[in-house]
């Protein structure tokens, strides 16, 4: 349906002016085998590279700017002491849901900014144009760039601060509920991601999306 439609509608337009994205587990995807196909041909423990990755201090450290990607795989290496198990697990080949790119190319047509936030590396940007991503987005907020990290509230007040928008006027899904539960805590519209079908209904039931069946 054309924006056109859009206006036709009698109500008045929705409050919500910007959708937000997480990127992992909503947009992008990885292989769920690839840790345990990883620590099997190099003969570690299960999960070992999932404890050492995401242990802290350092994934709060690599989050918030104050490591690069290089150097979180550096210290994964030396803490499972396999740098090539790491290397290989921090590689993982990634795809993209083809269902939530049509989502965004639809957002493109609404009256809405669409963004993401991702408590991420210093290569997303470049991941992004690798998945042929970035055109589709309006914003990117990188907790690496910012020095703060989902779920702190201090993150998504940056980003209602950065877009000039109310916390109401911001809807938000993410696939971690503390992520989603620490959003609505500062006042965004935010809910658990499922699939891009029950996100799409979300959207239509918001007034952000077009009804189909109108």
């Amino acid at each position: 349906m054309s924006a056109l439609a859009w206006r036709r509608w009698p109500s008045e337009p929705t409050l919500i002016a910007a959708v937000v994205f997480d990127l992992d587990g909503v947009i992008r995807h990885f292989e769920s085998n690839h840790q345990a196909d990883v620590e099997q041909r190099h003969g570690l423990e299960p999960g070992s590279l999932w404890r050492a990755g995401f242990s802290s201090p350092h994934i709060d450290q690599m989050l918030t700017g104050k490591m690069t990607r290089a150097e979180w795989v550096t210290i994964v290496g030396e803490l499972v002491n396999n740098p090539q198990a790491a290397v290989e697990w921090l590689s993982a080949p990634a795809t993209v849901d083809e269902a939530m790119r049509q989502l965004l190319i639809e957002l493109q047509a609404a009256d809405v900014t669409v963004a993401l936030l991702t408590n991420g590396t210093d290569t997303v940007e470049a991941e992004l144009h690798d998945l042929n991503l970035h055109h589709l987005l309006d914003r990117v907020f990188n907790t690496h760039h910012i020095g703060h990290r989902k779920p702190t509230p201090e993150i998504y007040n940056y980003v209602g601060r950065q877009l000039n928008l109310e916390p109401q006027q911001i809807w938000f899904t993410d696939d971690s509920t503390t992520n989603v539960e620490a959003a609505q805590t500062v006042g965004w519209l935010a809910e658990a991601f499922t699939d891009a079908a029950v996100t799409r209904s979300a959207l239509v039931n918001h007034r952000v999306l077009p009804d189909p069946d109108r």
